[in-house]
């Protein structure tokens, strides 16, 4: 709802019985109080919306990807590169 149709209502909403001016007074003290409402909520709301905590999580879960799959290749050739690293020291003899 727009500031515009609040206030819209507001007018709909005061009889014209009264002064004018304390009209407009009360309308807007009003006014004022639903916008601070609404300013309100919108803060409570993006306390939900927020997604810093998700790029955390998904970090976590390439780094393991990535620290399985590292894993399993030395798993895989560690015979390979212990031949490599025994042949590498036989010629530094």
């Amino acid at each position: 709802m727009l500031a515009a149709d609040v206030g819209a209502a507001l007018l709909d909403r005061y009889d014209n019985s009264a002064p004018a001016e304390c009209r407009a007074r009360d309308m807007r003290k009003e006014l004022t109080q639903v916008l601070k409402l609404a300013a309100y909520v919108q803060t409570f709301l993006y306390r939900f919306d927020r997604e810093e905590g998700q790029t955390m999580a998904e970090y976590a879960v390439i780094l393991s990807v990535i620290s399985a799959a590292v894993l399993l290749v030395l798993g895989v050739l560690s015979g390979n590169i212990s031949t490599v690293l025994n042949r590498i020291a036989d010629a530094i003899k």
